[in-house]
């Protein structure tokens, strides 16, 4: 582990690592507790794909030159965080909010009465563990607090109809499991069966009590993938810093064990497969794959992100591999499954989470297709050049963005999609601001 001496830094550094915690904080609160749709939501989702090309062009350039971490990331994030505080005045009685504001700004108040240097005291990775510890037993706390809700969402619900209908033989994209009056023709399972496969074990014998207690073992996984990523890309302290960024979140309990989203089960393999996706692209690919054969998104995407020219063939083949599962029911009912899965997709109504909802039919076209113009840049410039993992990782967070924006709607649960990633960006960058640029030797992989 990293350990810090003694040593002094500048408040601006302070306070630009704590306004990129802030930021993140205060967007993922405001899309949960204020409910924010349409236009508001695109804002901050847009402004969090500014964060991202600042942080990955950040990081890369205090790689490159050892030196302090630029400041046009500071006022970056010092815009992004008054646009996010103006926003946040719709609810003053949002208490956390304003205790965020000022905790972000204290470093610079602090320098206006003349306090020109902090102390950074010592042993700064210790302490930041403890927090991560008392993090994750607050978020298990939550957990086991939510355990028996009644309120489950449909996406929960219908995945253990699928667990109990496929346990008694029959296909579940040709059962009527999950009907709704907007989209009558579609009524079997919406996603593909390794999502199935993920939370049968416990699903078949406990319901939903079994689908919570499966997204327990699932969001610490990813926890621990997202602390041995940023570990790998920038260092312990990273890694401890991101783990700290992911647990700290309001949105993920609420959704993950109070609503029973199942979006963690294809998240966790793609963020492992963009850790080994230069050095063993096999299994990157299989990890993709896996994820794909769980949900279609964000699995598809990252396998974009992670697409290298050398060693394609084995990229693919581990690919292919992993989505066998959806080829055999697929094989099983092709019709049912293409509905369900494929067409459903295509076809599914704009609702009013989405910035484009109630806009003349053009708006939507010129969106996706600006979209795809970008997709296929992003593939040209993979199979062009060559990336590494932080570049890799800002490129999945900005199509991720993308979809959403572009998509028939923004759920609150796709945040689960792109945070993992984001988290690990933060998690470098502060790092570096914190360490002044400097990272010791054998802390970067």
């Amino acid at each position: 582990m990293r350990t810090y001496q003694s040593g002094r830094f500048e408040p601006k550094g302070l306070a630009c690592s704590l306004l990129l915690f802030g930021m993140l904080w205060i967007s993922i609160a405001l899309m949960q507790d204020f409910d924010l749709r349409g236009v508001l939501k695109a804002l901050i989702l847009i402004g969090v794909a500014i964060a991202t090309a600042a942080l990955t062009w950040s990081i890369e350039r205090t790689e490159s030159e050892r030196g302090q971490p630029t400041p046009v990331l500071v006022w970056i994030i010092v815009v992004l965080a008054l646009l996010l505080t103006v926003l946040a005045v719709v609810s003053p009685s949002r208490l956390t909010t304003v205790e965020a504001v000022a905790v972000a700004v204290a470093p610079f108040v602090a320098s206006l009465f003349g306090g020109r240097r902090i102390m950074v005291i010592k042993r700064l990775p210790s302490i930041l563990a403890f927090i991560c510890v008392a993090l994750a037993l607050n978020r298990l706390h939550s957990a086991f607090g939510y355990l028996n809700e009644p309120d489950m969402e449909d996406i929960g619900k219908t995945t253990i109809a699928a667990v109990h209908t496929v346990l008694a033989g029959q296909n579940p994209y040709a059962a009527p499991i999950d009907l709704h009056p907007e989209y009558p023709i579609f009524p079997g399972y919406k996603y593909l069966p390794m999502m199935i496969a993920a939370y049968a074990p416990l699903v078949s014998g406990f319901g939903e009590t079994g689908l919570r207690l499966t997204n327990i073992v699932l969001d610490a996984s990813l926890a621990l993938a997202v602390m041995l990523v940023a570990r790998q890309m920038a260092g312990t302290f990273a890694g401890l810093l991101a783990l700290a960024a992911y647990l700290m979140l309001p949105v993920l309990p609420p959704d993950i064990y109070k609503h029973g989203v199942t979006d963690l089960a294809p998240v966790l393999p793609l963020v492992f497969a963009l850790a080994i996706s230069q050095s063993r692209p096999g299994r990157a690919g299989l990890l993709v794959g896996l994820s794909i054969a769980s949900k279609l998104f964000p699995g598809l995407l990252v396998a974009l992100c992670c697409l290298r020219p050398r060693n394609l063939v084995h990229y693919i083949i581990g690919g292919l591999i992993g989505v066998v599962p959806a080829f055999v029911f697929l094989i099983w009912g092709p019709a049912q499954f293409t509905q369900n899965v494929f067409m459903f997709i295509l076809t599914r109504p704009m609702d009013e989470t989405s910035w484009m909802y109630g806009l003349p039919p053009i708006i939507p076209m010129m969106a996706k297709l600006i979209y795809f113009v970008f997709l296929l840049s992003v593939l040209i410039y993979l199979v062009k050049t060559r990336t590494n993992m932080v570049r890799r990782c800002g490129l999945i967070i900005l199509c991720v963005i993308g979809a959403i924006l572009t998509g028939p709607d923004a759920h609150n649960n796709y945040i689960i999609w792109w945070i993992p990633f984001f988290c690990i960006l933060l998690g470098s960058q502060v790092s570096y601001i914190i360490s002044e640029g400097k990272v010791p030797s054998g802390e970067r992989a």
